[in-house]
């Protein structure tokens, strides 16, 4: 009998045996409906931690409706936004803290914390605004590309009709044509 990864336990038995726990995922625990149950491991530190983490991708995989159609730069922009309402917030905290400690209130969080968390804040925002960037250069880039590409073949083409290139020696032209624009063209790895 097999057991069911969604909802039961499924810790390994005993050594040398093939089944595995049927119990209700996290059976006897503070957090049933996830993780291990009470027999293995679930009320531990650890289990306590994968259950939680496994509500929080349940919960994800809840709300992540998809949306349109996928397009990675609306995706990119979201995120960027994210990152950057994370900035605000994370200075506004900042300056409440330090508020705080100069009228002789205690702070919502340490200062320490708050510094920490702030210097995440920025190095995460930091590398979500590079790499936007440079996905934004790349897109430009390969848009440029099919541009230039476009319009190399426009001309040509003109130049064949000009010269009243037809039938088969038009063919070898145009196969020399491409060649020699493979040729003289960036390879894979300057395009990547």
């Amino acid at each position: 009998m097999t057991t069911d990864p969604k909802r039961q336990c499924g810790a390994k038995g005993k050594p040398g045996r093939t089944e595995h726990c049927r119990q209700p995922k996290g059976f006897g625990t503070s957090h049933p409906g996830t993780g291990r149950c009470k027999f293995h491991g679930g009320s531990s530190p650890n289990g306590r931690r994968h259950a939680r983490r496994e509500a929080a991708e349940l919960a994800l995989l809840a709300l992540g409706v998809p949306h349109g159609d996928g397009d990675p730069f609306a995706l990119l922009r979201d995120v960027v936004r994210h990152a950057h309402g994370q900035v605000l917030a994370v200075g506004r905290l900042l300056v409440e803290v330090v508020d705080d400690i100069r009228e002789g209130k205690t702070p919502r969080i340490a200062l320490a914390e708050a510094i920490a968390l702030a210097d995440r804040t920025l190095r995460t925002g930091g590398l979500v605004g590079k790499e936007t960037v440079d996905s934004d250069v790349a897109e430009r880039d390969m848009k440029l590309s099919e541009e230039i590409g476009f319009t190399i073949h426009q001309v040509l083409t003109a130049a064949l009709d000009a010269a009243g290139v037809a039938g088969e020696a038009r063919t070898k032209a145009e196969e020399a044509l491409v060649r020699e624009l493979v040729a003289v063209g960036p390879s894979a790895d300057e395009r990547n």
